[in-house]
Order: C-alpha cells, then structure tokens, then sequence
C-alpha cells in the first residue's frame, strides 16, 4: 500500500514542478510527511489497543510464522531468545508509531528515523519482508532528512526552549 502511496504523491508532485530545476511547494513535503505520521499514530494505537502487543506475543508470533521463515535472514524458530526481548521491541514499536508526529519537531526527527529505520531492518531479517522494509526505510529516510535540507527554517516546526515557558 505505501507503494501506491508514493506514486500518487509523485503523480500529484509532478503537476507541480516548473520545468527543468523546478522545486515543489512546501506543502507537498508536509503532506507527505503527515501522511506517514497518521498512518504510524494510527498503527500506534491500533496495536495498544491489543494485550497481545503489550505481552510481546506479536512480535514473537511474527517472527515464528513457519511460511515466512524461508524468506528471514535469521530464522528464530529454532533459537531461544529470552521474552523481555520480544516485549521490549512490541513496547517500543508501540509507542514510537503512536508517537510518530512529534517526528516533526526537528529535534525529535533523528530519534524517530533512527529507531524506525532499525524496526524495519529487523522485519527485513527476521521476517523476510524485504519490499516492505525497505520502503518503509526509505520513507523515513526521504521525507524526514532530504525534504528538510531544501525547506528554509520557518517552515518547519522547530520547539525553541523559550517556546516552553
């Protein structure tokens, strides 16, 4: 899904960029960034919701699957990896995509695209989801780090600590 996403982000991008050297509106890049921000909150809380998330089963569930272990990397079926493992990456996927938007404050950004990037690594080795991953880093890669370097400061939501008080 999030490949059909970029494609019409690049059909609509393409409506606006002014000839050879031409730049898109800023909000191009908002909306896209948005777009991701939403759908990860709304991940988020989705799995919150579930006691299986918070227990760790999921994830153990995920990289146990017998169809999908011939695609892994690192197939965990056979390992014995402690629980605390499987329930520290559910917790930790849970609330990095509930708490995706504040991705957009510019401190905030690397922490976020770090620890995304590395959840979606770990679906490319464990799970074998290599189209899926690597979109997903590349997503993160893109709309937060080379969509920020051509956008001038005001643009950006930046939390200065004299906004705090």
């Amino acid at each position: 899904e999030f490949l059909k996403i970029a494609l019409f982000y690049l059909m609509i991008s393409s409506f606006f960029f002014k000839g050879e050297g031409g730049e898109p509106p800023v909000f191009l890049g908002t909306a896209i960034r948005a777009h991701l921000a939403v759908a990860y909150c709304a991940a988020g809380i989705s799995k919150s919701l579930g006691i299986a998330w918070w227990s760790g089963d999921s994830v153990w569930r995920a990289v146990q699957r017998h169809d999908m272990s011939h695609w892994a990397l690192i197939n965990l079926s056979t390992v014995a990896v402690p629980t605390w493992i499987y329930v520290g990456a559910a917790w930790t996927t849970i609330l990095t995509e509930t708490f995706y938007p504040l991705a957009f404050f510019r401190k905030l950004t690397p922490i976020f695209v770090i620890v995304m990037s590395c959840m979606h690594l770990g679906t490319i080795i464990f799970q074998g989801l290599y189209l899926f991953g690597t979109t997903m880093i590349v997503f993160n890669m893109f709309f937060f780090f080379h969509s920020r370097a051509s956008l001038p400061r005001e643009a950006a939501i930046v939390l200065e600590p004299a906004q705090i008080q």
